[in-house]
C-alpha cells in the first residue's frame, strides 16, 4: 500500500510524504517538486540558450490553454 500527505505548499513548492507499507513496517520518502510557471520556464529555458518550440496540454499532444491544461509539456530547440 502507497500513500502519499502534501505537507506544504509554499512559493510554488509542494513538499509531501510518500508512505510505503511493507512487510517489516513502513518506508516514507520527503519529496520537495517545484512548480514553474509559464512565464519562468521561457526565462530558464532562454538562458540556457533554447527557446520553446511548443506547449502542449496534455500527455495526448493536446494544445496548452493555461485556463484548463493539467500539464506543461514543453519541445525546446536551439536558439
Amino acid at each position: 500500500v502507497v500513500t502519499r500527505r502534501v505537507t506544504s505548499i509554499s512559493d510554488g513548492f509542494v513538499e509531501f510524504d510518500t508512505a510505503y507499507a511493507l512487510k517489516g513496517g513502513t518506508l516514507v520518502s520527503n519529496s520537495v517538486l517545484k512548480f514553474w510557471n509559464l512565464s519562468e520556464i521561457e526565462t530558464i529555458a532562454a538562458e540556457a540558450g533554447l527557446e520553446v518550440a511548443s506547449i502542449m496540454g496534455d500527455w495526448d499532444g493536446s494544445g496548452f490553454d493555461a485556463e484548463i491544461s493539467g500539464e506543461m509539456i514543453f519541445s525546446v530547440r536551439i536558439k
